[in-house]
């Protein structure tokens, strides 16, 4: 059958990972009132900063180690694991491969790439703390060529 859906059903689960920091400040800024995003995209990093702790503190007494899942603890599961950093590349290169028409529109700006400039030293070294497997996975993935990336997806 070379219908799209039935494409996409051959390749199983797939996860695209994000850095740590732009995935933080995406995820906040989204939970963020409105008036504190107008402070956030002003670039009011002590406005974010100060959600960002207050989240994170919150969670902790909570008895969450982290803010969110960390991305390391699902991706063993997924049969292609890609890159938000690149994605439209890797997903279009997925649809390739597996004979599959549909391709990502142009990519846009990711706010959270754009916040992270706003994160103060503590945050940062918090994050890098808490989701350090998830560093580890984001560097080894993009030390990879799109081949080995989506050596698991298999054609149609």
């Amino acid at each position: 059958n070379s219908h799209p859906q039935y494409a996409l059903q051959q390749i199983g689960f797939v996860h695209a990972t994000c850095d740590p920091l732009a995935r933080l400040a995406s995820a906040v800024y989204y939970q963020m009132e409105n008036k504190d995003r107008r402070r956030a995209d002003a670039g009011d990093a002590a406005s974010f900063n100060a959600h960002i702790r207050s989240r994170m503190a919150m969670q902790m007494r909570r008895g969450h180690q982290t803010f969110f899942w960390p991305q390391a603890y699902f991706t063993p599961f997924c049969d292609v694991v890609l890159r938000f950093e690149s994605l439209k590349r890797d997903f279009d290169g997925l649809m390739a491969k597996i004979g599959c028409p549909l391709r990502l529109p142009p990519a846009r700006e990711n706010r959270g790439n754009r916040l992270v400039p706003l994160l103060a030293d503590d945050v940062v070294a918090s994050v890098r703390r808490m989701y350090a497997e998830d560093y580890s996975l984001v560097k080894r993935l993009a030390g990879l060529g799109l081949d080995d990336l989506l050596a698991n997806a298999t054609s149609a």
